[in-house]
C-alpha cells in the first residue's frame, strides 16, 4: 500500500500526524499490509524553516517513510498546493523507483491538498484510491468553494472514503460527497498508553500539588476545538483550575488578559506573551481576552500572518490594538490591508530582519517567559 499524506510524523516532528502514523503501523502489525509512505514538506525559499531539517528518507514505527519537498509559495500557495504535491509525489516515486506495480491501492489522508493530490497520482498510476476525512478539512476548508469543488472531483475518483465519525460522514455527504462510498472508521485507543490511573497518582505525575479541584484540557489547542468555551465556563467556577495539557500553553487560567506578540523569531517584549505559529495564536486569541496583539508575517509554522488575520477578521477576534512589526514589506502591506478592508484600525512599526543574535530559539527559556497565572508551574512532559 503506497500511504501519502502530509500530515505524518518525522525527526523534527515525532508528534506531527501521530495518530495517521499509529494507525497505519497497527495494520502493518497484522501482516496482512506492507505499507510505504510518502509524507512531502513544504519548501520555499528562506520560509518553512523547520522543515528544512527533515531527512528526505527516515524509518518510521518500522515503515519506510520519504520526504520529498514540495512548492508552496507563503500566503499565496494554497490553491496551487494540491498541483505542486502531486507533481512532487510523482517525480519522488519515480526518481526512487517505486512504480505503479509495487502498490496494490493509495492510501491517502487529509482530503486537501492530500486526497486532491492523491487523485491525481492514482490516475496517474491507475491505482485504486481511499481517502480518509480527518475534520478540519471537511468543516473549514471544505466551506471554501475553490478547494470544495476540487475535493468533490476527488472523492468522486476514489473508490473509498473514510470518516473518523458518523458527523463527519454526514458532513462530506452534505458536501456532496458519494454517500455510499462513505465508511465509518473510529480512531482506536492504544490501551498499551491509555489507561486508567487513580485520581492521587495522575495528581502526582501532572505535579499538582493542590487538592483543589481540577478541570484537565487535552486536545490539540487550536480554535475549531473550543477551548474558548472552556476556558470561560471554568473563569466562572469558584476555586476551579484548568490545565491544558500542552507545554507551550499549559497554564491556570482564569480570566487572563493578555498582549499577544506573535513572531517565530524575535523574544517578546516584557510585558507580552509570545505565540511563535499560527496555531498557538490562534489558541491564544479563542482563550484569552488579548487586549492587543502585535504581528510579523513569516512565521513558518503552518501559515503566516496573512492566514492569521483573515482568521482574526473572520471570526471576529482582532483585538482594540492591533500592530504589524513585520520586516516583509509585502506581507505587512497585505495584512494592513485586511484590516483596513474590514474596517480594523492598526499600526505598522517595521523592523528589520532579526540578527542571529535577536534570534531566540531556546524554547525552554522562552516557556519560562510565558506569562502565568498562579504559583504553581507544572511542566510535566
Amino acid at each position: 500500500m503506497l500511504t501519502l499524506a502530509t500530515l505524518f510524523p518525522n525527526a523534527r516532528q515525532p508528534r506531527h500526524g501521530i495518530f495517521i502514523a499509529n494507525r497505519l503501523a497497527k495494520m502493518c502489525d497484522t501482516g496482512r499490509i506492507d505499507a510505504t509512505v510518502v509524507a512531502a514538506v513544504p519548501w520555499f525559499p528562506g520560509a518553512y524553516r523547520e522543515w528544512a531539517a527533515v531527512p528526505r528518507s527516515e524509518t518510521i514505527l518500522g515503515m519506510p517513510v520519504r520526504h520529498p519537498r514540495y512548492l508552496n509559495v507563503p500566503a499565496m500557495g494554497m490553491r496551487r498546493q494540491p498541483d505542486a504535491l502531486a507533481r512532487a509525489l510523482l517525480e519522488d516515486l519515480q526518481r526512487a523507483g517505486l512504480h505503479a506495480d509495487r502498490f496494490d491501492a493509495i492510501d491517502a489522508h487529509y482530503f486537501y491538498p492530500d486526497g486532491v493530490a492523491a487523485a491525481r497520482v492514482a490516475r496517474a498510476l491507475g491505482l485504486p484510491l481511499v481517502i480518509s476525512a480527518r475534520g478540519s478539512d471537511i468543516n473549514l476548508i471544505g466551506g471554501m468553494r475553490f478547494a470544495r469543488q476540487r475535493m468533490l472531483l476527488a472523492a468522486q475518483r476514489a473508490q473509498a472514503l473514510i470518516a473518523v465519525s458518523a458527523a463527519l460522514a454526514a458532513k462530506m455527504s452534505s458536501l456532496g460527497m458519494p454517500r455510499e462510498r462513505i465508511e465509518v472508521l473510529r480512531n482506536g485507543v492504544d490501551t498499551s498508553v491509555f489507561f486508567p490511573v487513580t485520581r492521587a497518582a495522575a495528581r502526582q505525575r501532572l505535579g499538582l500539588r493542590s487538592q483543589r479541584a481540577w478541570v484537565l484540557g487535552v486536545g490539540n489547542l487550536v480554535a475549531e476545538k473550543g477551548f474558548d468555551l472552556l476556558t470561560r465556563a471554568v473563569a466562572r467556577m469558584a476555586e476551579v483550575r484548568l490545565l491544558l495539557d500542552r507545554p507551550r500553553l499549559r497554564q491556570h487560567l482564569r480570566g487572563l488578559v493578555v498582549k499577544l506578540w506573535v513572531d517565530d523569531a524575535r523574544a517578546e517584549p516584557d510585558g507580552w506573551t509570545r505565540a511563535r505559529d499560527v496555531k498557538m495564536a490562534q489558541a491564544y486569541l479563542s482563550a484569552y481576552e488579548v487586549e492587543e496583539v502585535s504581528l510579523d508575517h513569516d512565521l513558518g509554522r503552518g501559515g503566516n500572518g496573512v492566514d492569521l488575520v483573515r482568521w482574526m477578521i473572520e471570526r471576529k477576534l482582532v483585538p482594540e490594538q492591533v500592530r504589524i512589526h513585520s520586516w516583509n514589506p509585502v506581507g505587512a502591506k497585505t495584512m494592513a490591508g485586511d484590516l483596513a478592508g474590514a474596517g480594523y484600525s492598526f499600526t505598522i512599526t517595521p523592523f528589520s530582519p532579526p540578527t542571529v543574535e535577536e534570534r531566540d530559539t531556546d524554547d525552554d527559556r522562552n516557556h519560562q517567559k510565558q506569562n502565568v497565572l498562579g504559583s504553581e508551574r507544572h511542566d510535566s512532559s
